[in-house]
């Protein structure tokens, strides 16, 4: 497409992480858009966890609950989350959770945030053509990488990713 790019999948393991998450409800592409803005969800998430004395990495992971294509905006579920130094003791807004990590199918993609459901429509179809491997049940994960990419506002580079296992 002229208006993004998508990679092709690449196949490999996601080690296991400490995360902070900060629930979000509604919108995924309003969420995604936002990425490196200052009064975010992703600023608010790693603001969150270092005013309660967390070392945070320069890593954000969004884990999404619900099929944008099943479930009403206005009740989709992300966990918004940074990765942490180690396990968390915390209260409030937030929450420690524990990635365990595993195989997962990966696509780098460039665009706006409202085409990303292109981009895991993309992966899914070569995990599907996949001779090797198929979908496991697990979340699907998005990492953004670069906001404003080339210095275009709303221009973003994730990583998507689904969960697979061998066939």
């Amino acid at each position: 497409s002229t208006e993004y790019f998508l990679s092709r999948a690449h196949f490999g393991r996601l080690p296991g992480m400490h995360l902070v998450a900060l629930r979000h409800v509604g919108d995924y592409g309003a969420l995604n858009a936002a990425f490196g803005r200052p009064h975010s969800a992703w600023s608010q998430v790693r603001a969150l966890a270092e005013a309660a004395g967390l070392c945070t990495d320069p890593v954000f992971v969004g884990i999404f609950l619900d099929d944008p294509t099943m479930t009403p905006e206005a009740q989709r579920r992300a966990d918004v989350c940074v990765v942490v130094r180690g396990e968390a003791t915390i209260t409030g807004a937030v929450r420690y959770l524990r990635f365990k990590g595993g195989p997962y199918a990966c696509a780098q993609y460039v665009g706006d945030s409202f085409h990303l459901l292109h981009a895991y429509q993309g992966l899914a179809d070569e995990i599907r053509r996949s001779r090797r491997y198929t979908f496991r049940e697990a979340t699907a994960l998005l990492i953004p990488r670069t906001a404003d990419v080339d210095g275009k506002p709303g221009i973003h580079a994730y990583e998507v990713y689904f969960p697979v296992m061998p066939k």
